[in-house]
This record gives structure tokens, sequence and C-alpha cells, in this order.
């Protein structure tokens, strides 16, 4: 009997160890008194049992359970367990934030000012619930009520700082950095590139009036040609007209006649040249005689150049 009663003590000992130590290891000290509240979110966007409950970044509780609202499925309650040491206004709100890079995620509480007596939470209050959106996660802000709790602003402000920073190591003329010489040869690129453009207003404004003129001559000469319309179509006409008749005129046959008039022609050129030959040889004998005539012994020189012969 009595083996049976140390085997039962010893046994409700162990499963009171193991009690504790499984409340223990989820963060939930059963020796230290705490309170638990309740918080209604839309996503808690995979919150975890038993992940962390921190104030201005001390942790001061965990997330006690959590499940899907019996009238709304589109709620989710939220349980945190936290201390009775810390006294909370019925106001506060209770923000899930990322805890790093790899989707770690805890509970901000934000307490809305400090309360006293009955203006306190109890045990069993809901919180208002919210969720830290993408810029207050990246920038902060949302623990302030003022203009600063804008991520907007806190994006802003940073984002000036940053830029003030870039751009006086970038002006810096003894600046050393790949960075700041590059700023300065871009610098130089667009004084260049501004005197450009200042000489090209002033060539535009010195050839304005040439080109003014030149498109008046071009509106004249289109006027002219708008005018004179009915007379260039009558050419036109005429020319296809022509082009036409050219077309149905038989050229074979003008050119095959050609041909064979001037082969007429130079047959009797060739005759003609021969009947010239001839004529020259007929020519030359009897200038040949005419010279032995003039100037010979014979009967005839005698006869025409002595006269007393002659007589």
């Amino acid at each position: 009997m009595i083996k049976e009663v140390k085997v039962g003590i010893f046994s409700i000992i162990a499963l009171a160890i193991l009690i504790i130590g499984y409340q223990y290891l989820k963060g939930i000290n059963l020796f230290k008194s705490s309170s638990t509240y309740y918080v209604a979110y839309d996503d808690v966007d995979f919150l975890s049992i038993s992940d962390p409950v921190v104030l201005n970044g001390f942790q001061v509780g965990i997330v006690q359970d959590i499940s899907l609202s019996a009238k709304n499925y589109n709620e989710v309650i939220v349980a945190l367990n936290l201390s009775n040491k810390i006294k909370l206004p019925k106001t506060t709100t209770a923000t899930i934030i990322s805890t790093g890079l790899m989707g770690g995620k805890a509970i901000k509480i934000i307490p809305n000012g400090s309360c006293t007596g009955s203006d306190c939470a109890k045990s069993g209050d809901t919180f208002k619930g919210k969720k830290q959106g993408m810029f207050e996660a990246m920038f902060g802000g949302g623990d302030q009520t003022d203009d600063a709790s804008n991520p907007s602003s806190a994006l802003s402000g940073q984002m000036g700082g940053l830029i003030d920073t870039l751009a006086t190591h970038i002006s810096n003329p003894k600046a050393e950095h790949a960075i700041a010489k590059s700023f300065q040869r871009l610098q130089g690129v667009l004084s260049n590139l501004e005197k450009t453009t200042q000489q090209l207003d002033m060539m535009m404004l010195l050839s304005s009036k040439k080109i003014i003129k030149s498109l008046d001559h071009i509106e004249t000469l289109t006027s002219g040609l708008s005018a004179n319309s009915k007379q260039l179509d009558a050419i036109l006409t005429n020319f296809n007209q022509f082009s036409l008749n050219l077309k149905q005129t038989d050229l074979a046959g003008t050119l095959s006649q050609s041909k064979e008039m001037i082969g007429s022609a130079q047959e009797f050129i060739r005759t003609l040249s021969s009947t010239v030959t001839q004529t020259n040889k007929t020519f030359d004998q009897l200038n040949s005689i005419m010279t032995k005539m003039d100037q010979g012994d014979g009967s005839m020189a005698q006869l025409i150049n002595n006269k007393d012969l002659y007589t």
C-alpha cells in the first residue's frame, strides 16, 4: 500500500512538473500572476502561439491563443497573456509587427497615454487590433499620434536625409570615388548640351527670315500651280493622247520603209559617185588636150598661137 501511494505521489509530481515545464516553454510562468487580454484582427499574417508581446522593445507577455471568432469567420481573436505589473489603458492598441527578414512576428503594445484605477484595462478586456503596413515595417512609425506616425512622412524624412548626404558627397569637387567623378562628367556634358542648344537657338533666329522667305516662295509656287491646274491638265491630256497615237502607229513598218529608202539613197549616191569619178577623168583628159594645144608644137597649137599662120 505504501508503494502505491509513493508511485501515485511521484506520478502527480511528474505530471505537475510536465505541465509547468510545458507552460514555461511556451513563455507562461505559472508562479507569476498574469492577465489575459483579447484582440480582434482581420488577418494575423501567420502570427503563431507563443510569439512575443513587446512594449517599447521589452517583452511583457506572449500570444496565448489564436482562434476564429464564433460569430464572424472574417475575424480572428488573439489572446494575449501579459504580466499584471503592466497597467495598460483601455485605449491600448496591439499591432502585429515583423521581427526579422525571415518572417518572424510579434505583437507590439502601444498604450495611448497612462491610466489609473478604473481607466486601466482588466483581464478579459479587448484591445484595438492593428496590422503594421509595409512602409511602417521598413521605415518605422506608428507609435505616435502626430504626423510623424505617417509612413510617408517617415519615408520622406529618411529619404531626404539620404539624398542630402549623397548630394554632399557628389558635389564635393575633391571627391575621388567613381560616382562623384561620373556626376562631374555628367555636369560637363549637360553644360555643353546647354551651350549647343543656345547656339542652335541663335542659328534658328538668324535663319528664321530666310526660312520665312523660302516658305513664301513655296506658297507662291503652289498658288501658281493651283491657278494653272487646268492648263497642266490639258497638257497632260495632250501628252497622253500623243503617247496613245504613237503606240497605235505602225512604227515597225515605217522603220522598214525608211530602211529601204535609205538603201535606195545609198545606191543612188554610189552611182552618182561613180559618174562624178568618170566625169573628173574626162575633164582631166580634156584639160590635158587643151594644155597641149596651148603649149605644144603641133598643128593645132601653131594654128592657135601663130597669127600669121592663122591668117
